[in-house]
């Protein structure tokens, strides 16, 4: 995961996942108020390319465009109704400061099916941690330019603790605060 300088007041990241030798999905992410033109993502992306793999020729072989609510406003979240049971964002799998969701939704998935309950709450300090973090990145750039660049400083396992909210408060802001 390589963070961006921030550009036009907004966070970016790109990561990187191979899946073989010669092939990777590489995913170009802008967290802001505003949506982008589409050019601008693809721009984003080529000069990412042309800088990190200078001299490489690419292909590339599918494009796609999403867009995740970064919120942890009530509401945004669905409880299941019957035998409706809500999944993804909807189901607040989704952290809101980062749009992390990939293990979280596995999990998520895995809780419903074993209880039929729908999916588990959230724990204040994880709710108050998100609202934080996208407090700061849309009133403070250089400060969430700050937040993020501590993720170059942990471990492979640590950011995925965090991502998942597996760490306990105080290991998080213990890990925060040594970086």
């Amino acid at each position: 995961m390589d963070f961006l300088p921030t550009e036009y007041g907004e966070v970016q990241f790109v990561y990187v996942l191979p899946l073989a030798p010669n092939r990777a999905l590489i995913e170009f992410t802008v967290i802001g108020a505003s949506l982008w033109q589409e050019e601008h993502y693809a721009k984003g992306l080529s000069c990412y390319l042309s800088d990190r793999y200078e001299g490489v020729s690419y292909r590339i072989q599918h494009r796609e465009l999403g867009r995740i609510p970064m919120s942890v406003l009530p509401g945004l979240h669905n409880k299941a109704k019957g035998a409706l049971s809500y999944l993804g964002t909807p189901a607040g799998a989704v952290k809101a400061s980062t749009g992390y969701a990939f293990l979280r939704i596995q999990e998520s998935v895995e809780k419903l099916i074993a209880s039929n309950d729908g999916p588990e709450k959230r724990s204040g300090f994880w709710l108050i941690c998100d609202a934080t973090l996208l407090r700061l990145m849309s009133t403070n750039f250089l400060m969430s330019d700050y937040l993020f660049g501590l993720f170059k400083h942990w471990g492979v396992s640590t950011v995925l603790d965090f991502l998942n909210e597996k760490t306990r408060w105080w290991e998080t802001l213990a890990t925060r605060t040594r970086s």
